[in-house]
């Protein structure tokens, strides 16, 4: 098959047993959804051509996203060669976009993004901290929005083929349904935006209090992929549930596990279920309109079972339903217990925030 398409990218992986970072050719071939590694400085073959888990999509080769391949996060740090570049340049082009929004539809907002065609990379809430992001951005580059009171203020960042371009070619189209809208102009701008929102907004916002009447829901990297997490939203919004916080992270093998040791004794495919984790994920803490402790169980059946065969069978219009395959790709994680709900939020909103600041 000489004429088959093959992907190159130079990768990192971090080996803890010497802790240090060794780098890879790796070659991605999508019409038989294969990958071989080879170790750059010695030429050694790391493995052979072999097929990678469905989990994984050809959506996934874009340079600085990380793969977890077999077990082994693979951040991918340049193209491996001319043909790669020139295919993927524009096609793994960035945007961020911040928009000020006073009767915010969450849902409805990121649709708009899925239905051009563009992927998810990071999404944040700035809520409380606004005001002082915005004033930091207005000091260094020309950022037009004014807070005012009322709106709350979401920062998305997509990547796509022309992602700038098409981005700012909605924006007035955005803000007639939504409200003020800013979208970078360049990938410059999109890094300088990113960089000053990391640096002003804060590692943690909530109170206890607010944890107590929250629940937490983790939108998994199937979804994203899928580009479906607008549909994950929209489902939870039209529930009579409050998106009160979003944001992404990126979890590696050990954060999953981590995150879900407490089900290490209770499910059979626990290791398939914490690779189906691994990637970027979306984290939602989600309330209710009248505050309730009953918050947790009230979501969970709106989620339905965790498989989602079964749920298509007996809850059909559950989120899990509607937008799950099986019990490993599963569309979503809820909180399962009234005490775990505080815990499970933390772990994201408080331990790993706190981590990710560290390492960078």
């Amino acid at each position: 098959m000489s004429d088959q398409r093959i992907l190159s990218f130079v990768a990192e992986w971090y080996d803890p047993h010497p802790q240090i970072i060794k780098k890879f050719l790796l070659k991605f071939y999508p019409q038989t959804h294969e990958v071989e590694l080879k170790e750059v400085n010695s030429g050694r073959k790391f493995l052979k051509r072999t097929k990678l888990p469905s989990l994984i999509k050809e959506a996934d080769f874009i340079i600085r996203n990380t793969i977890n391949i077999f077990s082994r996060d693979m951040k991918l740090v340049d193209y491996g060669d001319v043909q790669t570049s020139k295919a993927l340049d524009k096609s793994s082009e960035k945007c961020i976009v911040i928009a000020l929004i006073k009767t915010l539809s969450l849902g409805n907002f990121i649709h708009c993004f899925e239905e051009m065609g563009l992927y998810i990379t990071s999404i944040k809430s700035l809520f409380k901290f606004q005001k002082e992001i915005i004033d930091a951005l207005q000091e260094t580059i020309c950022f037009p929005l004014r807070n005012t009171i009322g709106e709350v203020a979401i920062a998305l960042s997509v990547r796509g083929l022309s992602a700038i371009h098409r981005c700012n070619e909605q924006r007035n189209n955005l803000s007639v349904r939504f409200g003020q809208i800013f979208c970078a102009t360049s990938e410059d701008e999109t890094r300088r935006v990113e960089e000053h929102i990391k640096k002003v907004s804060p590692s943690y916002y909530n109170t206890k209090k607010d944890l107590e009447v929250a629940t937490c829901c983790v939108i998994k990297p199937h979804i994203i992929q899928s580009r479906k997490v607008s549909s994950i939203i929209k489902s939870i919004e039209d529930g009579g549930f409050i998106v009160k916080s979003i944001e992404t992270f990126n979890l590696n093998y050990s954060d999953a596990e981590e995150f879900y040791s407490a089900y290490k004794d209770v499910l059979n495919d626990y290791n398939q279920v914490v690779k189906s984790f691994c990637g970027t994920v979306v984290v939602l803490q989600v309330t209710q309109t009248e505050a309730s402790s009953v918050v947790v169980a009230n979501f969970r059946n709106l989620v339905g079972p965790w498989d989602s065969s079964m749920a298509k069978e007996l809850f059909p219009d559950s989120i899990r339903a509607k937008h799950g395959e099986d019990h490993i790709l599963n569309a979503v994680h809820c909180t399962d217990l009234a005490t775990d709900n505080v815990l499970e939020l933390e772990y994201f909103l408080s331990v790993l925030r706190s981590r990710n600041h560290r390492s960078h």
